[in-house]
């Protein structure tokens, strides 16, 4: 692997090489995936907070696999615990025998579970391959336990595309549903609490968290709480453009769940290990879940995901098992990942960084047309673009151009929200300081050409 140390464009992307392998791909693969990209970038390599396409151009990589790669791109110690572990034992299904690394990876849970007041109560570990398997088997827990077949979720809300369960509590693009039904029965949706976008039109905190009164309101006269076996929440909405609730709003679900002895469960696949600057998102919010599932960095890049809950919850007799959760490799590369995490005290680092670039980014607000609100905790940040800040109307096509004009600069970003109008920054927990500053700068640059070359707005694309 050649070493990669700055942003470098050298052909415009997609170059050549990038279109004839785009070509093939949409030409062998399964449409949505061979068409549905976030940048039309071929990646060829990669390293640290850097990726090189098929051309030789290098990002700066601001995406990270949707937020996977927390310690960079093949970190060395990642990379050679994967590699020891190739050569010693490459598989074993979980109901076949015991391995030490899934028992590893599950202490390793639990211990950092128990040093944050919020989670000290998770005990116990059920490793799977990914989040949208991690949410399945958190919704089969919660039936399996309460016998109640209810489960309550939140619009905006994004729990995975890939099983069932998640699907049916997905509440980020009703797009994203076309085609499955009939999903599961007995889900219910509440409104998050997106203050910049307040469904009820009020403003925080003068609302009252009216959003969250809507949930006892729910339960008065819509769905009896004794049917409900779950209120499954993102404590940050990922997909959804990094909506960071009022603390009032998450404390205030959990004391009816806790009233109604409805289990409470966090889905932390994006949000978790670091990320925010807490090792877990929900520990801004001062509330105990009953389950949480992870995912994204837990593996070091390779397929894993997790579900972490109480004693009691997870010694319920059930099946739920998967024949490649907590592969040997996977748990090896995901606890040198944790390893790092903790040894070079990324959480810290990540909300010393994301404060420096929240500063910076609330004052280009003031000063630019198309940013309607800036969000965030840690070095998760999202940044809604707009098409007039008085209106608020979502801005999906100046988003688009921004972000389009960043990768020709030689940056990735990831997009979210309703429409595809918010900017996600989600970089490498130790991303070098001045290569952070210096993908923001290029943010900048693109934002200004943007607003000078459209001045009224980017139009729809015909």
């Amino acid at each position: 692997m050649s070493e990669l140390k700055s942003r470098k464009i050298v052909v415009k992307p997609p170059g050549p090489k990038s279109q004839e392998i785009i070509k093939r791909t949409q030409n062998s693969v399964f449409l949505p995936i061979a068409t549905r990209k976030y940048t039309p970038i071929v990646f060829e390599e990669a390293q640290g907070p850097f990726v090189k396409d098929a051309d030789g151009n290098v990002f700066i990589d601001f995406a990270n696999g949707f937020t996977v790669m927390v310690v960079g791109h093949c970190h060395p110690e990642v990379v050679e615990a994967a590699r020891q572990q190739l050569g010693k034992l490459l598989h074993v299904g979980a109901h076949e025998a015991y391995y030490e690394l899934y028992t590893k990876m599950a202490e390793e849970l639990a211990r950092l579970a128990s040093l944050q007041d919020a989670t000290s109560q998770l005990k116990k570990s059920y490793l799977c391959n990914s989040g949208s398997e991690a949410i399945d088997g958190i919704i089969r827990i919660s039936k399996t336990f309460t016998k109640r077949p209810g489960i309550v979720a939140f619009s905006g809300g994004f729990h995975g595309l890939n099983a069932i369960g998640g699907m049916s509590v997905l509440g980020s693009k009703s797009s994203f549903k076309v085609g499955s039904r009939p999903l599961l029965p007995e889900v219910s949706f509440m409104p998050y609490a997106y203050c910049y976008r307040c469904p009820f039109k009020l403003n925080y905190p003068e609302c009252d968290i009216a959003c969250a009164n809507y949930f006892e309101y729910m339960l008065d006269y819509a769905t009896n709480p004794q049917d409900i076996a779950l209120v499954l929440m993102e404590p940050i909405q990922g997909e959804g453009g990094y909506v960071v609730p009022p603390k009032e709003f998450v404390q205030r679900i959990k004391k009816l769940c806790e009233k109604y002895q409805i289990l409470f469960g966090v889905d932390e696949v994006q949000t978790g290990f670091a990320k925010t600057g807490k090792m877990f998102a929900v520990e801004y919010f001062d509330v105990k879940p009953d389950l949480m599932g992870l995912a994204k960095p837990i593996g070091g890049g390779l397929p894993l995901g997790a579900i972490l809950g109480r004693d009691d919850l997870m010694s319920v007799a059930m099946a739920l098992s998967g024949t490649f959760g907590g592969n040997p490799v996977s748990c090896a590369a995901g606890l040198a990942t944790l390893k790092i995490i903790e040894r070079e005290k990324l959480a810290d680092r990540a909300a010393r960084l994301g404060e420096k670039v929240m500063k910076r980014l609330l004052d280009m607000k003031e000063e630019h047309k198309f940013i309607g609100d800036v969000r965030g905790k840690g070095l998760l940040i999202g940044i809604e673009i707009v098409k007039n800040k008085e209106t608020k109307a979502m801005g999906a096509e100046e988003c688009f151009e921004i972000r389009r004009r960043m990768w020709e600069k030689g940056v990735i970003t990831l997009a979210g929200g309703l429409n595809y109008h918010v900017i996600r920054l989600a970089p490498a927990l130790n991303i070098p300081e001045e290569v952070l500053d210096d993908g923001v700068n290029v943010f900048e640059e693109a934002l200004t050409e943007v607003e000078r070359d459209f001045p009224t707005g980017v139009p729809p694309k015909a």
